[in-house]
């Protein structure tokens, strides 16, 4: 097995929310997970591992003029805002370099769960984050 120390940085990201570029992202994140449970049998060790259903979550992190203008899109193609929006595709696309290759993940069928404006005195920008769940990463 081959064994790559090429590093991806903040400035080789890419992310594009339904093929537009989303320039005002400070950060994402998303996670796919497993639910997993030993299974006992006679004596006190287990026997085997079974796999349960799969779960997709994540969460962009963005100033809230990004948020906005996702929201105007949102208005524009009649929906209520971000939330009411189904099937969206993010893509997180990460520039190759000398030892790695251009790599690639789409969360598919994402839908936004919440969003909250917070500002307090002393702010030099607002950032929101938008919890959101998918169906699966290609």
């Amino acid at each position: 097995m081959f064994f790559d120390s090429a590093e991806v940085a903040w400035s080789d990201l890419s992310v594009f929310l339904n093929g537009k570029l989303i320039t005002k992202l400070t950060g994402i994140k998303y996670k796919v997970s497993v639910s997993k449970e030993a299974i006992h049998a006679a004596g006190d060790e287990p026997t085997d591992i079974n796999s349960g259903l799969r779960d997709y979550t994540g969460e962009l992190k963005i100033l809230v003029g990004g948020l906005d203008q996702i929201n105007a899109a949102a208005v524009a193609a009649g929906y209520r805002d971000c939330l009411d929006m189904k099937g969206l595709v993010i893509v997180n696309n990460y520039k190759p370099a000398i030892n790695r290759a251009m790599l690639n993940d789409s969360l598919i069928g994402v839908e936004f769960t919440e969003f909250e404006k917070d500002f307090k005195s002393g702010d030099k920008k607002m950032e929101v984050t938008i919890p959101f769940l998918f169906l699966r990463k290609k």
